[in-house]
């Protein structure tokens, strides 16, 4: 007699534990996968792309997270993780860039255009990692942000310029993420302060390390600190730049410390108020090398150092100075004023107003005027009222919006 076969269920029993468990190492592989990583793996995957225009693009998007996410902005993981990269190129990237140098004198311009295309992968990538790492509410790149703004290796003129200019723009975007600290929950200023205080690092992250955790000591205590920016400021201010120049006055509306910090910060801008112009030839300088064709349009300022002088008027006027000229910022907010200032001149020699600076200038401005208000409520800005009045008559909605909305933010409505 056959015997009966055994039942499905029978068969497979012996088989169920190894079933059930590669179910779940399958289970756990999928959810890894499908998880969405975490922004310092996601910052990781970007920075160790090695195709530099991927990279860029990644970096990119990483920088609009920080923007637009306080959970991102405040992952001091992130910050250090970036720093360190920066650090890295730095020791690298210097040492590159001084040797071009020496070297530049014997190179026909042919073999000097070969290297410096080499070169400015680098640079690309300098300047993607300081705007990273500027945007972030952790301030851990502070000290090395000041040491490439003020520091001068005896590099080609250009990227000289280049690195300088873009480590004063990234400590003015620094500056500019920190004022959202105010809306931040206490909880997380405080756990943010106990990492940066406990976590051992060396070198110049550990550098930032020990600076981020003093300035947001100092600034829960209610004495915030620079920790030696207002001299970073002046270096760049007295520089022969005068990208550098007005870098440094755009970066000092974002930074306040302690009265006399302040006051050396006041009186770098009122220096830059009588601003020169020098250096202006400097303003054509590429981060490739060499400069803009001269058979191009260029702009051109009507009165030397008018650029320079504007901002460091907007920056007295945003940080509620008392050494605020009213009068300096009125002018800003005249907009055939500003057509006379700022034009385009072509090569045939024919002007026209320089719209993109003029509409920048006038919006800047206009923000000013509001943070004066807000800061110094005391200070008398009757002639900026009345030339927002007139500027929100303008045919031209890029003048009319903006200042309508500063009109209602100074009478503390929303804007229209």
């Amino acid at each position: 007699m056959l015997a009966a076969d055994p039942s499905p269920g029978r068969v497979l029993w012996p088989l169920v534990p190894g079933l059930v468990f590669v179910a779940l190492i399958g289970t756990v592989l999928a959810t890894r996968w499908q998880a969405p990583s975490t922004p310092v793996e996601e910052a990781r995957a970007a920075l160790d792309e090695t195709n530099p225009g991927t990279r860029a693009q990644l970096l990119g998007a990483m920088q609009k997270k920080l923007r637009n996410d306080e959970n991102v902005a405040m992952d001091p993981d992130l910050a250090l993780e970036v720093l360190g990269r920066l650090d890295r190129l730095d020791a690298r990237w210097t040492p590159r860039e001084e040797a071009f140098a020496r070297r530049l004198p014997g190179l026909n311009p042919e073999e000097a255009e070969r290297e410096r295309a080499v070169l400015a992968g680098d640079r690309d990538y300098y300047a993607d990692l300081v705007a990273t790492l500027s945007a972030s509410l952790v301030p851990v790149g502070l000290p090395l942000l000041r040491e490439l703004a003020e520091g001068q290796p005896a590099i080609e003129p250009v990227a000289l310029a280049h690195r300088r200019r873009v480590a004063i723009n990234g400590l003015a975007t620094l500056g500019e993420s920190l004022q959202r600290w105010r809306k931040l929950p206490p909880d997380d200023l405080e756990a943010l302060a106990r990492f940066l205080a406990n976590e051992p690092r060396k070198g110049r992250v550990g550098e930032g390390l020990q600076a981020a955790a003093g300035y947001l000591g100092s600034l829960r205590a209610g004495r915030p600190d620079l920790a030696g920016l207002e001299r970073t400021l002046a270096a760049c201010a007295a520089d022969t730049d005068p990208v550098l120049r007005e870098g440094a006055a755009y970066c000092a509306r974002y930074w306040s410390g302690t009265a006399a910090q302040d006051e050396a910060i006041d009186k770098t801008l009122l220096g830059l108020l009588d601003d020169d112009g020098r250096g202006q030839e400097l303003r054509a300088l590429k981060p490739s090398g060499g400069k803009e064709p001269r058979d191009g349009p260029r702009e051109v300022e009507a009165q030397p150092g008018f650029l320079v002088q504007a901002h460091a008027a907007m920056a007295l006027a945003w940080r509620g100075s008392p050494q605020v000229q009213v009068d300096r910022l009125r002018a800003l907010l005249d907009i055939e004023h500003l057509k006379a200032m700022l034009v385009v001149e072509a090569a045939d020699r024919k002007r026209q107003p320089n719209e993109p600076r003029i509409l920048d200038l006038l919006q800047g401005a206009l923000r000013a005027t509001v943070q004066l208000h807000q800061k110094s409520p005391q200070t008398d800005i009757t002639p900026l009222r009345a030339a927002i009045t007139r500027l929100e008559s303008h045919s031209i909605p890029a003048v009319q919006q903006p200042a309508a909305a500063a009109k209602a933010a100074l009478e503390g409505k929303a804007a229209p």
